[in-house]
């Protein structure tokens, strides 16, 4: 063991999920090269269907990203979670149910409600979750990557709305 246990990390991954509705899988293999600091980005690269999709970072985490390379308690690894048992891999399907807190997968439904809430269009949601736009042709008109930027107050506004509603200081 490195220090760290299973259950520290699934604290970790459900504040990403919380964050950005992500599904576990793709969070747990999150590597450092996927979340560009400079730009407040995170592109999945692990996700159901293999469609990699990009997605702004809320200004809240991306502070706490950084935050977190920083802890001498995580060990140097190309992975944002690196597997407590062996940091050259990832953290690999952590199990919260037993627990006692809630899924990563409802945490993903929860993401979705709240950017209802917040008067997000089902193409926003669908694109901050990764979801495919196929079904109707004008929405493959689309180019995701290019309207990122658009979707940073979403974001943000949730990030703050949870910020609340946890009591997390204005530090992140």
């Amino acid at each position: 063991m490195v220090g760290r246990s299973a259950a520290a990390e699934c604290d970790q991954t459900h504040l990403v999920c919380l964050l950005t509705g992500a599904r576990r899988a793709s969070i747990e293999a999150l590597a450092w090269e996927d979340i560009d600091f400079h730009r407040k980005t995170i592109r999945f690269r692990v996700t159901k269907g293999d469609r990699p999709y990009l997605v702004p970072a809320a200004d809240r985490l991306i502070a706490w990203l950084e935050d977190y390379r920083q802890n001498p308690e995580v060990p140097p690894s190309e992975w944002v979670f690196p597997s407590p048992r062996d940091p050259r891999r990832h953290l690999v399907n952590v199990r919260d149910e037993k627990r006692g807190v809630a899924s990563a997968h409802h945490l993903r439904h929860t993401f979705r409600t709240v950017l209802t809430e917040l008067g997000a269009t089902p193409d926003q949601a669908r694109l901050l979750m990764g979801h495919s736009l196929a079904g109707d042709v004008s929405r493959g008109y689309i180019t995701a990557p290019l309207v990122v930027e658009s979707l940073r107050p979403l974001v943000n506004q949730m990030a703050e709305r949870y910020a609340r509603i946890l009591g997390w200081d204005g530090d992140a």
